[in-house]
């Protein structure tokens, strides 16, 4: 009895399984990494917000809407009360936003503002 052709043929199913298992990946959300001076905020919940990552970077835009969160300092807030604290901050660098979006649609699901002190 020659156990290797079955052998041949589990391996052969193995491998063509785990390549769907296992294909390739699909970015769902990507982030641009920013201090406060480098963004426009939004000032309406349905409304565009404009990026600039560095000095020699092309300006970007991208969209918020109803469905966009707002979070300063480990809490979530609406749009209003996320404007009005970011007031306050100023634009000091050490305030990190990270501004989380959909890549196929440029839509903003989340703004996240950790500040240091």
């Amino acid at each position: 009895m020659n156990l290797r052709k079955p052998f041949v043929a589990a391996a052969a199913i193995a491998l063509a399984w785990s390549g769907t298992a296992f294909g390739a990946l699909e970015l769902l959300e990507d982030a641009f990494e920013l201090d406060l001076t480098q963004l426009r905020l939004p000032s309406f919940s349905t409304d565009q917000m404009t990026i600039k990552e560095c000095d020699d970077c092309e300006t970007r835009t991208v969209r918020v809407d109803n469905k966009t969160t707002y979070h300063l300092g480990g809490q979530s807030m609406d749009l209003n009360e996320f404007l009005r604290a970011t007031s306050l901050l100023g634009e000091k660098q050490e305030n990190m936003v990270t501004v989380f979006y959909l890549p196929e649609s440029l839509v903003v699901t989340r703004i996240v503002v950790t500040t240091t002190g």
